[in-house]
């Protein structure tokens, strides 16, 4: 949450032009910032949901719960959740958000329960996340309900244990993607961060936004801020997840898995 007030100041002053600076963000987010001398190398929720959520409901079912953390990322992510489920005939069983650091969500795991849907869709984060799934796992719903999320990664799977058995994430980004140019970034990334054993898209994505400006930079051949901030579009880059690139709308297009 303190991170997208960050955001938020710091573009306030570039989209009012008051400081000629280029900003890059490089975590995914809710959507919707395009402004002058904003661009982002972090997923949106169409990229996270759009062909997760036909997945889901062919292999788990059309009937959706779903709970996130109180603040604008879940509730944008669940709106393109809803519209998904809803046009291919699923329905929401559910919807309700938690503020930071619940202790128990042993409420809201016997209210799924009860409403019985196929697929349990978090958006919750971080610890909470992992709070969360650890009673839902031992509540013993895994049985019935699929966990699907936009929100875990391997620093949350990390923490989970055998409650992280059998959920279903969609990320831009996870470290065990087999590829040359993946263990090329993730040997480079634990050489650089030795206590670091693992990375996620978060990472991934700032190290994306580094290349990235660079790129940009030596297409506008000047640090100029005009000609800089117009170079960004076009810009592709062969990153850890695979090739990306920056679109007109100031987002890269990425690999969400």
């Amino acid at each position: 949450r303190r991170l997208d007030l960050e955001r938020d100041a710091e573009c306030g002053r570039l989209g009012h032009h008051q400081e000629k600076k280029v900003y890059v963000y490089p975590t995914y987010y809710e959507g919707g910032y395009c402004h002058d001398g904003v661009f982002v190398t972090g997923a949106i929720p169409n990229q996270q949901v759009e062909r997760f959520v036909p997945w889901i409901m062919e292999n788990a079912g059309k009937t959706f719960y779903i709970a996130g953390s109180d603040y604008i990322w879940p509730k944008e992510t669940s709106k393109v959740v809803r519209a998904l489920v809803e046009k291919r005939g699923g329905s929401i069983l559910g919807e309700e958000y938690f503020p930071w650091n619940t202790p128990d969500f042993s409420s809201l795991v016997n209210r799924i329960a009860s409403a019985k849907p196929a697929v349990m869709y978090s958006l919750l984060i971080g610890s909470d996340s992992v709070t969360f799934l650890k009673q839902f796992h031992n509540f013993g719903l895994k049985k019935t309900t699929r966990i699907c999320t936009s929100g875990v990664a391997e620093k949350e799977a990390a923490g989970l244990g055998e409650a992280g058995i059998g959920i279903v994430s969609s990320q831009s980004y996870f470290m065990s993607i087999d590829t040359p140019r993946n263990k090329e970034f993730v040997e480079g990334f634990r050489r650089m961060f030795p206590n670091e054993k693992l990375v996620d898209s978060i990472s991934e994505g700032t190290y994306n936004a580094v290349h990235v400006a660079a790129l940009a930079l030596a297409k506008a051949g000047s640090g100029d801020w005009s000609k800089l901030t117009k170079a960004f579009p076009g810009v592709r880059y062969k990153a850890p997840q695979g090739d990306i690139s920056m679109a007109e709308n100031r987002h890269a297009a990425l690999n969400s898995k």
